[in-house]
């Protein structure tokens, strides 16, 4: 009969094999990723269109790409565009050009000089933030704001005090490396004195370096104006750009002498620098007698196509803007051709000097390179009513085209900013382009109060799920409708062309214009061109913080009417949401529930068909995400009203308050077709051109698009991939415990479950042995759980992790990065050298530190050799004491003896979110789910383990002596069966019944092995394992479990009972005496198992 010879052994000895039926549980994990990055489109349907993704990602997220208009790759119209899906659960976004408002805010209401806004400009960083510099008061200060990922803007902060009284211009150089170089005036010198131009710079936009406070070698000369006097009166606009390794540096002047006939007085120098901005040459220095287009202000440049793009306002009449290219920053402005930005307007106001010759009084032209390559310039139009119009050029600058149209101009252009009054306009622009969408900054002129001193910013065109609709059948983004009359909040609606009706007040001011009534109403209209037909689009932005939707007390809305028909919308905007009404049925037609405190943004289509009504909270971020609502107007008929009208403010007695910063409409046939949203269909959406090279999409990814051409319908689907997947804990596929799985935090938990078979069915599954095993490699977290999931679907905890078990407390001392015993108390282990490299010591009150290397030796002061421990990186915060250390092993195993037929549905590793680490996050190399095969046969006294090393060695004839390390050190254990093992046992009877080796004293437990079958054991392994594709553990020593729990567990937690390796090569059964298959006593050859670092 056969019998338990666990009393015969000290231990267990054996390979923990991983199954390879283990499968990731995905519904039942909770887990995140580190190192996201944009993954590979993959194409949906077959497509000659290749689509790349780049970048890095900052919320992880889906997409996928649609060709909305078919083509090659392309930036300009005639090419393929597309639209895009996020997460499959948002609106699809399309894209609307740089000439469309999808915001407006006030950054600074001037009010005193010592505040003024004087020179600003703006560069987009590679992080998705932005940084704006400008100069107050007489540029006598350097400040800074920075436009965080999330929309928000920073306070301001103080970069570089200087005297500027005779002069500003401040500008920014973002170098390949990251780095941010700020270019100012200082003119402290005043009239006979040089004025030079400081340098500051950063590598993180918020800590700011003097770099040299003079970086031209040849400076300007001030003076005060005259008839013939020489050198300049004031120091205007500077801006720069980096190209191939050299700096263009440009700076517009106005000549001191006042008799400059027939010429005129503004200027351009052009300096150029080698030695990345520290030094500057004079290339080219305007000469003001002569007549020619080169004169002029506001010169800006941009790299685009390996060119330097110069733009400017020429002062030769009402002149457009001009361009011209460089080959380089040394190649003189006077011999690039210089080329009309559009033929259609001037941007400058040329008034008469002292004497004679023209003089810039005000003139507004700024220049931004999209992130597609399109070149964009922001002009007023001072020949018209001073509309802010964009041109562009898809060339780089070789031709240029206005985009949008307008009812009140006199070319093809469609105003961003137009006010009705030739009083009111921006000045002082600023354009750069930033995430997809362009930010124009800007101060203004306004009826109402002097605040051209004032900043601004607009934000405009972008991705969007609603998009302005085309008014032909072009379908090019040139032909795109925008808002024809405009309303932002810098001046008094009553002195622009809106009608006010009642006696609330209404209010400029820095958030706005407040509106405020008790017992009255404040409203404002306008009468707008078009037929009932036609219909018309208006946009408001504003905050409610008292009224509700209960009545007009808050609305914006419009009519159509010719006296035959007669149609209204209106929105009611309330603090909690915005409810949209049929204003002849006065029916309620839908609500949007938006937090009207923070903002709330609306536009609407209206039509005497079918309207749309969309609505958004107040958003600085692209994409712009509106909750769309369709409503069927009823017709009044025949009314006394008789034309269409857009009105805005407090409409009904009441008392209420809210604040106004844009109301916005259009009509006449510059409505165009209906506008479009990506609600449920992408029919109408204006899609974005897909260049060939990159483009911002979102959340820091770039596409773009090469082969082609793409087909309407094409789509592509990208997903996140991650520097440190969880695909990484696979022990088959990833078994090495370099490549490891990172959490994003260590303060979330982590649930990592398994399941034990190809379908997700309620089964219990078992493992092949009744010692099931769990490997952890290359971790930095101490605390967990093991769970089981049975077929109700409940999980239930099998055993709570502590790895540092056996491993504190540690009563300890530390002295710098030296940590030794300093009791005879707690824990008094003994550590071998260097075991703990690696691993983690837990020092109390949440510091942890790496640990570099250990001695070997006791933990305790109590007599013999004491251990120290060497930690790596620390900053002087640890503990000088401590009684509560512990030593966090990176590596550990879990082996639990269980039941013969104990099965789960899953298994799960719960990582304590919260817990602490030394890196921030957590990790696990390598994860492993298995049982333990034992072997009943004690192995030979021959086995050698061997520590081998990697190394690339070089000795040269003088014996000079260098190592390259290759890869870490490793482990190889060998073992055999030299002493013959019987295997009578299985083959004495037809139902052999050999003795066996239980895992505990537990009454009934399981048997772990059978004597005598070793060596098919041994042999059975080289299959099982796929000739070592599947990885093992081997343990030389696995103790017995006791008689106390019917759960015995057994925690591996030191570097020499475990290695981690494969199997490798084969092995050799051989018969010392007796009968095959009978009597046979058989030798084992030795096996090697090699360790994975």
């Amino acid at each position: 009969m056969a019998a338990d010879v666990r009393s015969s052994r000290s231990a267990m000895r054996g390979l923990f094999i991983p199954d390879d039926r283990v499968e990731f549980y995905e519904s039942q994990s909770t887990w995140t990723e580190a190192g996201p990055r944009p993954g590979v489109p993959e194409a949906g349907v077959p497509s000659n269109l290749v689509v790349e993704a780049s970048g890095t990602v900052i919320e992880e997220a889906d997409y996928r790409l649609t060709v909305s208009k078919a083509g090659f790759p392309s930036r300009s119209d005639e090419g393929c565009r597309f639209t895009f899906l996020k997460d499959s659960t948002t609106p699809r976004y399309g894209w609307n050009p740089p000439h469309v408002s999808q915001g407006w805010e006030i950054l600074s209401w001037s009010t005193s000089s010592s505040t003024d806004i004087q020179a600003m400009d703006a560069v987009s960083l590679p992080d998705g933030r932005l940084l704006l510099v400008y100069a107050t008061g007489n540029g006598d200060t350097i400040n800074g704001r920075i436009l965080a990922f999330d929309g928000t803007w920073g306070s301001p902060f103080t970069i570089a005090t200087t005297e500027g009284a005779y002069g500003q211009g401040v500008a920014l150089c973002l170098l390949p490396t990251g780095r941010i170089l700020c270019f100012f005036w200082d003119g402290r010198g005043g009239p006979g004195q040089d004025a030079q131009v400081i340098l500051s710079y950063s590598d993180d936009a918020s800590t700011w370096a003097q770099a040299s406070n003079g970086v031209l070698i040849d400076p300007p000369a001030l003076n005060t104006p005259g008839a013939g006097r020489l050198h300049y009166e004031n120091l205007g606009q500077l801006r720069a750009c980096y190209h191939n390794g050299q700096i263009l540096l440009l700076a517009s002047m106005v000549v001191a002498d006042t008799d400059v006939s027939p010429g005129a007085r503004d200027v351009l120098i052009q300096y150029a620098s080698r030695d990345v901005g520290a030094s500057f040459t004079t290339i080219y220095e305007g000469v003001p007698t002569e007549v020619s287009t080169s004169l002029g202000g506001q010169f800006d440049c941009e790299v685009v196509d390996g060119r330097v793009l110069i733009t400017w306002a020429s002062v030769t009449g009402s002149s457009p803007p001009y361009s011209a290219t460089l080959s380089s920053p040394y190649e003189s402005f006077d011999d690039a051709d210089k080329v009309s930005v559009s033929v259609d307007f001037g941007c400058s106001d040329v008034t008469s000097a002292a004497v004679s010759g023209g003089e810039i009084a005000s003139a507004d032209c700024a220049l931004c390179i999209g992130d597609d390559g399109i070149a964009y310039v922001f002009a007023t139009a001072y020949s018209e009513a001073q509309e802010a119009v964009v041109a562009r050029s898809v060339d780089g600058g070789e031709t240029w085209e206005t985009i949008g149209r307008s009812s009140t101009l006199s070319f093809d252009a469609g105003p961003w900013w137009n006010s009705q009054s030739v009083t009111d306009y921006p000045t002082r622009t600023c354009a750069v382009s930033h995430r997809g969408q362009v930010l124009v900054f800007h101060g203004f002129e306004s009826t109402s109060a002097v605040r051209s001193l004032s900043l601004a910013v607009a934000y405009l065109g972008g991705y969007s799920s609603m998009t302005t609709p085309q008014f032909d059948d072009l379908n090019t983004l040139k032909a795109r409708g925008t808002y024809d009359l405009t309303w932002y909040a810098t001046v008094a609606p009553a002195s622009a062309g809106w009608t006010a009706l009642g006696s609330g007040t209404d209010t400029l001011g820095a958030s706005g214009l407040a509106v405020a009534t008790t017992g009255a109403l404040r409203s404002f209209y306008q009468n707008i061109t078009g037929t009932v037909a036609h219909g018309l689009i208006f946009r408001s932005a504003l905050s409610v913080s008292l009224g509700g939707t209960g009545s007009e007390f808050v609305r914006a809305g419009c009519i159509l009417a010719d006296g035959a028909s007669d149609y209204e919308i209106v929105c009611r905007v309330g603090t909690t949401q915005v409810a949209i009404y049929d204003g002849i049925a006065g029916t309620l037609e839908g609500t949007v529930v938006v937090d009207g405190t923070a903002g709330v943004e609306i536009v609407v289509y209206a039509s005497p068909t079918t309207s749309y009504v969309y609505v958004r909270e107040k958003s600085r971020t692209s994409p712009a995400t509106w909750t769309a609502v369709s409503v069927t107007l009823t017709n009044g008929g025949a009314t006394a009203r008789t034309s269409n009208r857009f009105y805005w403010g407090h409409g009904a007695i009441s008392t209420a308050a809210s604040v106004w910063t844009e109301a916005h409409c259009s009509g006449s046939s510059l409505v165009g077709a209906a506008l479009t949203s990506g609600e449920g269909s992408q029919d109408g959406l204006a899609g974005r051109p897909l260049p060939p090279a990159p483009i911002y999409l979102d959340n820091l990814v770039y596409i773009r698009a090469r082969s082609g051409p793409g087909y309407n319908g094409d789509y592509f689907d990208t997903t996140p991939e991650f520097d440190y997947p969880v695909s990484r804990l696979d022990p088959i596929e990833t078994p090495s415990p370099r490549q490891s799985w990172r959490s994003q935090n260590d303060s979330d938990d982590v649930y990592l479950a398994y399941t034990l078979q190809g379908t997700l069915s309620t089964d219990e599954s078992g493992m092949r042995g009744p010692l099931l095993g769990l490997v952890v490699l290359g971790a930095n977290w101490d605390s967990g759980e093991i769970q089981g999931r049975n077929s109700a679907g409940t999980w239930s905890t099998i055993y709570e992790i502590d790895a540092s078990e056996g491993l504190g407390p540690l009563h300890f001392s530390c002295q710098g990065a030296t940590v030794r015993p300093n009791s005879s108390s707690g824990t008094n282990v003994f550590l071998k050298t260097n075991e703990f490299a690696g691993c983690t010591l837990s020092m109390g009150s949440g510091i942890f530190r790496k640990i570099r290397s250990n001695s070997g030796g006791r933990w305790s002061t109590g007599g013999g050799q004491q251990a120290v421990i060497i930690l790596d990186e620390v900053d002087g915060s640890e503990p000088a004491t401590g009684t509560t250390g512990a030593i966090h092993p990176k590596d550990f195993a879990v082996v639990i003896a269980q039941s013969a037929t104990q099965g789960y549905r899953g298994l799960r590793l719960w990582i304590e979110g919260g817990q602490g680490t030394a890196d921030g996050f957590f990790e696990i190399g390598t994860l492993a789910w298995g049982h333990v095969e034992v072997f009943a046969d004690e192995y030979a006294w021959d086995r050698t383990v061997q520590t081998e090393t990697s190394i690339e060695r070089a000795v040269a004839t003088d014996r000079t002596d260098r190592v390259r390390v290759l890869a870490p050190p490793i482990r190889v254990a060998r073992v055999s069966w030299s002493n013959p093992v019987n295997t009578s046992m299985l083959h004495a009877q037809a139902e052999p019944e050999p003795d066996y080796l239980t895992g505990s004293s537990i009454s009934g437990a399981a048997a772990v092995a059978s004597v005598g079958a070793t060596p098919y054991q041994v042999e059975g392994l080289i299959s099982l394992t796929d000739s070592g594709r599947i990885p093992v553990a081997y343990i030389p020593k696995l103790p017995f479990g006791g008689a106390t729990s019917n759960l015995q567990v057994q925690l591996l937690n030191r570097r020499d009972q475990f290695i981690w390796g494969r199997l490798l090569g084969g092995v050799s059964l051989e018969t010392a005496m007796g009968s095959e298959l009978d009597d046979e006593m058989v030798r084992v050859s030795q096996i090697e198992i090699e360790e994975l670092p």
